[in-house]
């Protein structure tokens, strides 16, 4: 599952060029962590809560792949560089993806007793 929505990705947004070692679900379903990557050993690693909503799986792959693809991304400087966000821009459709990713999220967090209802803005 992991391995083909990074392929369809990086060959249609990234020519297949992006290099990326392993796509993994992360050990632990963690509280405010959905996607990291590492810049070093190439390796993404998603959050399995994910797993059921494959829209936002395939929002947050993309934003992770964008990390990697990010040539000007250097360790200790601006995580989200103007770069990073011209590319994740051209994701399909993103201010609604963004939206449902954050709609996502926020349910997840009431739903784990980490926020209120009434915390989440918008509501």
């Amino acid at each position: 599952m992991l391995k083909s929505i990074l392929t369809e990705l990086n060959d249609e947004y990234f020519d297949g060029k992006v290099k990326v070692n392993e796509i993994r679900w992360m050990k632990k379903k963690l509280l405010k962590v959905f996607g990291r990557c590492d810049l070093t050993k190439k390796v993404i690693e998603i959050n399995s809560i994910l797993r059921s909503n494959p829209r936002v799986l395939k929002f947050v792959v993309m934003h992770e792949l964008c990390h990697l693809a990010d040539k000007r991304h250097k360790k200790g400087r601006k995580h989200h560089t103007k770069a990073f966000w011209e590319r994740f821009k051209k994701y399909p459709n993103f201010e609604a993806e963004n939206r449902l990713y954050h709609l996502f999220i926020g349910n997840y967090w009431v739903n784990s007793g980490y926020m209120k209802k009434e915390d989440l803005r918008g509501n």
